[in-house]
Order: structure tokens, then sequence, then C-alpha cells
């Protein structure tokens, strides 16, 4: 059985990279979920100047994908990055744009 789990992307020099500033992974286990974002983004785990640009810290866990109101809204709008990304154990990718209420 899986579970849904939230990381935060950190505002690495005041710039926020895609997929969004959310990312919600499905996953066996939280350690199996973080490993799955990362083997798919590798080069978006770290930057040279200020760190580790997303954080191994789970914001919030679910038992089933959770409905984005859900989860918080961070930040501004005006980023051009979507606030959220959800990944399925099937590796499908859905993003949840700023006035979406669906993933497109």
């Amino acid at each position: 059985m899986t579970k849904w789990y939230a990381f935060d992307q950190n505002n690495s020099r005041g710039v926020w990279l895609l997929p969004a500033q959310i990312v919600v992974v499905e996953g066996a286990s939280a350690e199996h979920a973080w490993t799955r974002f990362m083997d798919t983004n590798p080069d978006m785990s770290f930057c040279d100047c200020c760190g580790d640009r997303w954080s191994e810290y789970v914001d919030s866990e679910f038992e089933s994908r959770p409905d984005p109101s859900k989860l918080r809204k961070p930040y501004r709008e005006e980023t051009g990055v979507p606030w959220l990304c959800f990944m399925a154990a099937d590796g499908s990718q859905s993003v949840v744009g700023w006035n979406d209420g669906e993933g497109r």
C-alpha cells in the first residue's frame, strides 16, 4: 500500500524551479517517495551557492492522493512556476497551476 508525501522546494537565490514549489509523490514510504523524486529530477537537488534545493522533510503525509485544497498554497503567484505537482507511482505527473482547481 502506498501513501502520498509532500516535499517543499527551498527558494535558493530567490528562484523557483520546475516542476513546482511543492511536489507530492506517491511511494511505499517517505524514503521511497524521496528517492523516486530525486531519481526523476537528479539535477534539481542542489544549488552551488545555497545548498539543498529540496528538503527531505515530509511536509504532509496522506493515505490517498490529496485534493489540492488540502495543501497550502505557498508564496507568490508571479513566480512563473506552478505551486503543486503530483507524481504517481506509475510515473505519471500532473501539475496544478495557481488558478487551477484540478491537475492539468
